[in-house]
């Protein structure tokens, strides 16, 4: 048995929860909507990371989660896990015939500049519960600070939110944006996206396979994969 586990209060939730169970019945899986915050099936699919984190203390779950690129029409699917931490269960070979579609295009590389600028988020902590604080202040040579849009600016450094900057970033998702302009980029936690990105080229590509727009998810392409079962 199938859970999905949505907040009806969240519009967008109330929405692709529809299209979402629509691909499982295109695939004949059994499922159950429902906004309990708590486990009632064996498998359970958790629309966002903010109301069901006791789920995800027992395996296995899947995360639909915000796009890295492809936003809003896109989500990441991901089980047991957040960003490059859990399992997106991409083909072990994988071509650019997705990263293509997007219409997405790598910029060349740039060189270094002066300016050093450190990501802000909006977490108190990190995912290895490091004060986000402290990790600002471990930044050697930062010049400027780009908050978050949701966020604020915690430290001394001017405030800066142009491109044209070396960045250090944890895990927000301008990191993904970074490494696609090609700028000098340094990421910090192994589960952001671009994380350990050294060919981008096949970077991409990989990425591109880990999100899939609401038409798709609609008509179960990516479920059937994602879930491995067939009808």
């Amino acid at each position: 048995m199938i859970a999905i586990h949505h907040e009806p209060s969240i519009a967008w939730q109330r929405e692709r929860v529809k299209q979402f169970s629509a691909g499982l019945n295109a695939l004949g899986l059994d499922h159950e909507v429902t906004s309990s915050r708590t486990r009632i099936a064996d498998r359970a699919i958790l629309f966002g990371t903010t109301f069901f984190r006791a789920i995800e203390d027992d395996q296995p779950w899947l995360l639909v989660d915000r796009a890295s690129i492809g936003d809003p029409d896109y989500v990441s699917l991901v089980w047991n896990g957040h960003g490059r931490r859990g399992d997106h269960r991409v083909p072990n070979v994988v071509d650019g015939a997705r990263w293509n579609a997007l219409g997405v295009e790598l910029q060349p590389q740039a060189a270094p500049f002066s300016d050093v600028v450190i990501c802000g988020q909006t977490e108190t902590y990190s995912p290895h519960w490091v004060r986000i604080e402290d990790w600002y202040g471990s930044i050697v040579g930062a010049t400027h600070f780009r908050p978050h849009p949701a966020g604020t600016n915690p430290t001394n450094l001017p405030i800066k939110h142009g491109w044209d900057a070396n960045f250090h970033v944890l895990n927000s998702s301008i990191a993904v944006e970074a490494a696609i302009r090609g700028l000098p980029l340094v990421v910090h936690d192994e589960g952001c996206m671009a994380h350990g990105v050294r060919n981008r080229e096949e970077w991409a590509h990989w990425l591109a396979w880990t999100q899939w727009n609401w038409n798709e998810i609609e008509a179960g392409k990516p479920i059937a994969h994602i879930f491995e079962e067939r009808v």
